[in-house]
């Protein structure tokens, strides 16, 4: 009798699996093999991250790999003390390419730095109409001209880019700084160029 179970048992497939269930879970392996790739590489990617503090910002730099086997810089700017904080921007360059990661992340570092000190202005602001809170980063100009732009962000996404001239000419460096920003405040307040 149990040479007769023996022989007519189905045989193993490929994944160790009898042949009339072989299809389905193989599906189930390859699925859960694509989940631990995944982990994997999120774990081997947060390895190769480095992070850094500057001007009330959170900066993360992680190198992002291609095929080829290089590395492309790639960072992420987070208002606040940690990556869990409202995330301002994000830029990859993909023309660049660095054998490892670390350099990668000294050149992702160096352009996100010069990136947020292109927006001297930085500050939040709580909305009194309906108690949202707003972040924002702005920048302006000087002279016969001068000019005001902000990009606007609540709950990680990007609200809105007002922008603005100023008429009348009569600001000095220190007192423009202030004047911008009341501008960003009131744009926030009153809705202009921001979407809710």
């Amino acid at each position: 009798m149990l040479l007769f179970q023996h022989k007519y048992r189905p045989r193993p497939g490929k994944w160790g699996l009898s042949r009339r269930h072989g299809a389905t879970q193989r599906g189930f392996v390859q699925r859960d093999k694509q989940a631990y790739q995944c982990f994997f590489e999120a774990r081997f990617h947060m390895a190769e991250s480095s992070s850094f503090a500057r001007d009330g910002h959170y900066i993360v730099c992680t190198p992002v790999k291609s095929e080829d086997g290089k590395y492309r810089p790639r960072f992420r700017i987070y208002r606040g003390t940690t990556s869990a904080c409202e995330m301002v921007h994000e830029q990859t360059f993909p023309s660049e390419e660095f054998g490892s990661p670390p350099d990668a992340n000294r050149y992702a570092a160096q352009l996100a730095t010069y990136w947020l000190d292109q927006w001297p202005i930085k500050g939040s602001y709580i909305r009194a109409t309906d108690g949202r809170t707003f972040s924002y980063l702005g920048t302006y100009s000087v002279g016969h001209g001068a000019d005001w732009n902000a990009r606007v962000y609540c709950d990680g996404d990007l609200k809105g880019t007002p922008s603005g001239v100023f008429v009348y000419n009569f600001f000095r460096h220190e007192n423009i700084t202030h004047a911008a920003e009341n501008m960003i405040v009131e744009s926030i307040n009153h809705g202009i160029g921001i979407r809710d």
